[in-house]
């Protein structure tokens, strides 16, 4: 039975299927787009991700700033507009104490710029209500005396009681726009120069909660058409009257003499050139700093001599702005929170170097997201699980850097998220239907390797999946902890007890074990009688450290055989002991077997050192019983005596072995499991040879120093008689001593003890 793979064996139908559910969800799409083309009058920011491309496109604003070589505009038109900006700076001198500003210094301030030439004076401060009436009269003069200064107003909202005659019903309200205009004496001072049907109040927004992505350049209100202040500014700047501004919002356009301006849903999409400062925004980084407009604080202009001002101002538009967050006049923005005023540089940018921004055609959409389901539901049943999934990666990244470039160059602005998302889920979902279909054909693999030869069930997948439909023979190399238990005379408990009873002890045993196996991460591979080989390292916590893992399910089962043991006694049953060896090293794991029977099993010198290291466990007294690379990997988390080293059957050098006491923790071996531990096991042996070349190099010299003293001794023994023969040849000579003398000292040799500072 042959089991589909994916970019291998794909039927006929599966391709069609994949084909299908691709580009069905490119017309759901598309469908959707419609949609919203239909009842939002094809708006951008209401397609249906765009949630996902408005922030996108905002650091497309931002990604363009950093890698432009050129300026958005021409140099020209950067050097027509330059900020005039009450910052926190300017506000903190003597001139300027506190926000706000005294009008009369705003008189002054237009005085000056007027005598240096400046061709257009904007103002994006609102001064709609009566001040002090001295400072109000002075700039009441001063607006009366030019024509080119140009003041903000803005549209609100509020509630009115309807008539209830007129409605019939009581408690009724409607939203009523209005406007803030300026305070009235400047406004009828600002239409004192303008000839009839002009205008020097421009419309600005305030309190936008969201990114200003999008401004309306004209609102109608009561049959008369209000434009923005930045759109007039410019207009005026330009030499263009009035009349040459018409709206055509219903046609996605609105005309500025012979300059056509897109819109989206009546309004125009900021095209955001520059940020809020040069040295707040690019700190430590690299940029051409021409490539900003000029900037002057207002105390600084307020110093600067009639021929500074004259070559800063003269022929220039002037835009005045409060930059200090005293003002209150910030806006989100793709360059984050900034100051109104350089949404209105911007706005300004857009107008004099007609740099706009607009949405692509619906059309280029739909044909863009329809191409991209064909040729994912065409390529992914002829490609590789990776392979698809790389061209997934680059047909994407691909079509986000064709957007991020036309944005750069044309000002068009794709959808970003839809075509991207469609790509995706075509991948993700052709790769699902064809993963459900392969493991249904591998559940029937699955269920035939169950009949003929019981497997581990954790394994039986993973085997499956690497083999596919055939029970082929072969294994894999894993690095895993054996942990092999045995029952302490089994031979005599089954020539006592009925092969019944026998069963039922062995069944109560494995069901315990097997909790502690199951918690322990150990997969029990077979059962040889009443031993159990389990392997460690292949699943759950045992793959965090296998030999660890393995050294806490040995000592948990002693402690539950002592409760067995317990119940048993209290029972009336037969008890027995246990004894657990652990080896950790490289296995095979796989199948082996014939065409009559094959079976699932792990094989090695590994398994065979553990079984041996178990036997050894009653002889060295420790239950459970470690090898030497056993406890090199788990010694960080464990307690264990080191034992005599010993001789295994069929192993020439000597192995260190070491009884388990108690884990601490399981937690990851610090290096290679393969080259470190061997390492480790390496200089274990060289320390303990050095350890017993050292010991037998004390035992020698120990030897020698007990010989020569042993001369010594004779020596001085030899001496001694030699000495002893002559005093005895004198005393045969001399006359004994008085025996008078010598009783004095009897009685001191009686016991009497002799103060001696008392004699002295």
């Amino acid at each position: 039975m042959n089991i589909p793979r994916i970019g291998a064996d794909y039927t006929s139908r599966q391709k069609i299927i994949s084909f299908i559910i691709s580009v069905s969800f490119s017309i759901l799409v598309v469908l959707a787009i419609s949609y919203n083309l239909i009842y939002n009058d094809a708006s951008f920011e209401y397609n249906p991700f765009a949630f996902i491309d408005n922030p996108i496109v905002d650091k497309f604003f931002v990604k363009r700033l950093l890698k432009a070589k050129n300026p958005p505009v021409s140099q020209k038109v950067l050097l027509d507009l330059v900020l005039v900006k009450i910052d926190s700076e300017s506000l903190g001198t003597p001139e300027f104490p506190q926000w706000p500003i005294p009008r009369a210094r705003y008189a002054e301030l237009i005085s000056k710029l007027e005598k240096a030439g400046a061709k257009t004076i904007g103002f994006d401060i609102v001064l709609a209500e009566e001040s002090n009436p001295e400072n109000d009269k002075v700039l009441e003069e001063e607006l009366a005396r030019v024509d080119n200064v140009f003041l903000p107003f803005y549209f609100y909202t509020s509630l009115e009681k309807i008539d209830k005659e007129r409605i019939g019903a009581e408690d009724e309200e409607e939203i009523i726009f209005s406007k803030k205009l300026p305070y009235k004496p400047f406004y009828d001072a600002l239409r004192k120069n303008v000839k009839q049907g002009d205008s020097r109040v421009g419309l600005v927004s305030i309190a936008l909660p969201d990114v200003v992505r999008r401004v309306p350049i004209c609102q109608s209100s009561e049959g008369k058409d209000y434009h923005a202040l930045s759109l007039l500014m410019a207009a005026h700047f330009k030499g263009i009257p009035l009349d040459k501004l018409s709206n055509h919002a219903a046609k996605g356009y609105f005309l500025m003499d012979d300059t056509s301006i897109p819109l989206t849903q009546g309004q125009m999409r900021v095209n955001y050139m520059f940020p809020p400062s040069r040295a707040d925004f690019l700190a430590n980084r690299e940029f051409n700093l021409g490539h900003f407009m000029m900037e002057f604080p207002i105390s600084q202009v307020f110093k600067m001599s009639d021929e500074e001002l004259k070559d800063a101002f003269n022929g220039r538009m002037v835009l005045v702005g409060a930059t200090a967050e005293g003002a209150k006049d910030l806006k989100p923005t793709p360059f984050g929170v900034i100051p109104g005023v350089y949404s209105h540089a911007n706005l300004i940018f857009s107008f004099l170097g007609k740099k706009f921004v607009r949405p692509a055609t619906p059309l280029f959409n739909i044909i863009v997201v329809l191409v991209i389901g064909i040729l994912m539901g065409f390529l992914m049943p002829r490609l590789s699980p990776w392979a698809g999934a790389v061209f997934t990666v680059i047909l994407c990244v691909g079509y986000y850097q064709f957007s991020y470039y036309r944005f750069v160059y044309s000002g068009v602005i794709n959808y970003i998220a839809s075509p991207i998302i469609s790509a995706g889920f075509g991948y993700v979902v052709i790769n699902i239907y064809h993963h459900v279909a392969e493991m249904k054909a591998k559940a029937s693999i699955s269920k035939m390797f169950r009949e003929f030869a019981p497997l581990p069930s954790p394994l039986i997948e993973k085997y499956v999946e690497q083999h596919g439909g055939s029970a082929a023979t072969g294994g894999d190399i894993a690095h895993v902890t054996i942990l092999f238990a045995d029952i302490r005379g089994y031979t005599d408990l089954s020539e006592k007890l009925s092969s019944q009873e026998v069963m039922s002890l062995l069944n109560e045993y494995h069901e315990a074990m097997g909790e502690i196996f199951k918690e322990t991460g150990g997969v029990i591979f077979t059962y040889i009688g009443d031993a159990q080989l389990v392997v460690y390292g292949l699943e759950g916590i045992s793959k965090v450290n296998h030999a660890a893992a393995a050294i806490k399910a040995g000592l948990m089962m002693q402690n539950r055989l002592d409760k067995l043991k317990a119940k048993w006694e209290s029972e009336n049953r037969s008890i027995f002991e246990v004894g657990v060896g652990m080896c950790t090293g490289e296995l095979s794991i796989g199948v082996v077997g014939s065409k009559q029977l094959k079976q699932y099993t792990v094989i090695g010198d590994t398994v065979n050192v553990a079984s041996r290291i178990q036997g050894m466990s009653r002889e060295l007294a420790s239950p459970v019983l470690i090898h030497e690379r056993t406890y090199l990997m788990a010694k960080d988390c464990i307690e264990a005596d080191p034992l005599r080293p010993v001789k295994l059957k069929g192993k020439q050098k000597l192995v260190n072995v070491y009884r388990a006491k108690k884990v601490l923790e399981i937690k990851p071996y610090d290096g290679d499991e393969i080259k470190d531990l061997d390492k480790e096991v390496e200089e274990l042996h060289r320390k303990r040879s050095e350890a017993i070349e050292k010991l037998k190099a004390q035992r020698e010299t120990k030897t020698s120093s007990g010989r020569d003293s042993r001369r010594q001794a004779t020596k001085r023994r030899r001496r001694m008689d030699e000495e002893k023969e002559k005093a005895e040849e004198k005393e045969a000579v001399e006359p004994p001593p008085d025996p008078s003398l010598l009783e004095p000292l009897e009685e001191k040799s009686k016991g009497q003890v002799i103060n001696n500072d008392q004699e002295e």
